[in-house]
């Protein structure tokens, strides 16, 4: 299971995942509806825990 992290405020958020003890920064996503819904269909998966 891959663990995300989001820092959010209120124009965007820097989101990690944590995997077997690695952090990965996966960017910087816009927070708009649309954005959050494009970045999570390109980067999550079923299997992710969003934090």
């Amino acid at each position: 299971m891959r663990i995300i992290g989001m820092d959010i405020n209120r124009v965007a958020a820097e989101v990690v995942s944590l995997l077997d003890g690695e952090i990965v920064k996966l960017g910087r996503v816009q927070m708009l509806r649309n954005k959050l819904e494009e970045f999570a269909r390109r980067e999550l998966t079923h299997d992710d825990h969003v934090v």
